[in-house]
């Protein structure tokens, strides 16, 4: 399948083709123009994806190769797009309406990819705690598909040389969830490489692994660990209806015509809702936010470590000691994220800051910082029906009885509640500057004295001598 894109002054040319080692390859040949100029740019010529033994790359159908190529390359083409197979009248015409990206030849006698009529969802597994908590409340016979970041070069792999990011927890949590009988597939795949700096080219591309192998695998519908702060944008400014963010509606209808309706089964559940299904899920113990730690040694000093550590000793009434607690304030990431203004999932630190009644000074600042105990956020705890409303039809009844069998549904007071949600007013208000600056100079001390923080400089300084040490020596 060839394909030429044109943003500009820009042309890009592709090939899907299978390779002796049995990989997919997307295959882009560019020419200097606009789009160099964009941030992130545009920086690999090659996709690689390696699909079970299987899922052959010439049985997948044309539409869906397609929007796997608009995935990885949306932010670099303009309004043309031309293939080397045609796609269905349907889907271009979706495209054309939705992403503002012609394509051509359109193919008048291929018909659409269908959903199946005994097909089952696919999830774009990562083996965090939403994506466990969204394969806890899907039907049994979801299929989860793992996007495996690989290098499938040296010169990719050195580009990879400075990641902190580490696989081995989520591919454990793939490898125990076969064992129990559940559907995976893994599919190593180095789309990230494909942009400066490294990650995805669009939110959803996680899903082109998953696309890959929806025929063979008979998917009816797409979904992933996407939670009430991702969607709904509770935790930051304010309440936006999910159902009519662009992030959302640009999409929906182009997903819907391969045959894959989006099924964002914790879409109305907060991450307090998502941390409180893991704990009492079947494949709770399997899930691990941290993406810097081993397996069941999550690193402890990510900003997300540090929110979800207060989360989880919010939910068991069991908190750190406080020389936990200096370690936990010291990390360099840590402090910068609590600097913010509003904070990353602020209402998550709300609830969990609320039922904290020790004496940390640290603690202390920023639970008033984040008006801990002042707000009733309780809400947080249970689900909120209208997500279910973007769900498939077929799935809406199953996934709310699986829903309220770990989680109330909210109620009107508190839907009142979530749809309130609002920081406009609140982070520019004189308290909370005041607030904020008061936790940035506590902050300060930690990041000056601290016999950890002083430890975590010289291994990085340590880190950097041996990286410029290998370049040298290259």
């Amino acid at each position: 399948m060839a394909c030429e894109y044109r943003n500009g002054g820009t042309a890009m040319r592709s090939e899907v083709t299978s390779t002796e080692s049995g990989a997919l390859l997307f295959r882009f040949e560019t020419e200097q123009g606009d789009c160099e100029r964009d941030s992130p740019r545009m920086v690999g010529s090659e996709v690689h994806l390696r699909l079970p033994d299987d899922c052959g790359g010439d049985d997948i159908h044309p539409d869906l190769l397609a929007l796997s190529a608009l995935l990885l390359v949306l932010p670099w083409i303009g309004r043309g797009l031309t293939l080397g197979k045609g796609v269905s009248q349907r889907f271009a015409e979706a495209v054309e309406e939705d992403l503002g990206v012609h394509l051509h030849p359109v193919d008048p006698k291929l018909a659409p990819r269908p959903t199946p009529n005994d097909g089952r969802p696919g999830l774009a597994f990562s083996g965090g705690v939403d994506s466990t908590a969204a394969l806890s409340v899907m039907p049994r016979e979801t299929h989860s598909v793992f996007l495996e970041r690989t290098a499938f070069s040296q010169r990719q792999a050195a580009r990879q040389e400075n990641s902190l990011y580490k696989k081995d927890a989520a591919l454990y949590a793939c490898t125990e969830l076969s064992a129990m009988g559940r559907a995976v597939d893994i599919v190593p795949c180095d789309l990230e490489l494909i942009r400066e700096p490294v990650g995805f080219p669009v939110d959803l591309s996680n899903a082109v692994p998953l696309l890959c192998v929806a025929d063979k695998r008979r998917l009816d519908s797409v979904g992933w660990g996407t939670i009430a702060e991702a969607a709904y944008r509770i935790g930051a400014m304010g309440f936006t209806d999910y159902a009519k963010r662009t992030t959302f509606t640009r999409w929906r209808c182009v997903f819907e015509t391969v045959g894959l309706p989006i099924f964002n089964a914790v879409a109305g559940v907060s991450e307090v809702g998502t941390s409180i299904i893991v704990t009492e899920s079947p494949y709770g113990s399997l899930a691990q936010s941290c993406i810097r730690g081993q397996v069941g040694q999550p690193c402890g000093r990510c900003w997300k470590c540090f929110r979800k550590s207060l989360l989880d000793s919010a939910l068991k009434g069991r908190w750190p000691a406080d020389k936990e607690l200096d370690v936990m304030f010291a990390g360099g990431e840590v402090r910068q994220y609590l600097n913010k203004i509003p904070l990353k999932h602020e209402d998550v630190l709300t609830y969990a800051l609320g039922r904290y009644s020790g004496t940390h000074p640290l603690m202390l600042a920023l639970k008033r910082k984040v008006r801990g105990g002042e707000l009733d956020v309780d809400w947080l705890e249970r689900w909120y029906g209208p997500s279910l409303d973007l769900a498939p039809e077929r799935y809406r009844a199953g996934t709310a009885q699986m829903l309220s069998e770990y989680l109330q549904p909210m109620s009107e007071a508190d839907m009142e509640g979530f749809r309130g949600w609002d920081l406009t007013e609140t982070v520019q208000g004189e308290r909370y500057r005041t607030d904020a600056a008061n936790l940035a100079r506590l902050l300060e001390k930690p990041a000056s004295s601290s016999l950890y923080a002083r430890k975590e400089r010289l291994s990085a300084i340590a880190r950097g001598a041996m990286r410029r040490l290998r370049r040298l020596t290259r």
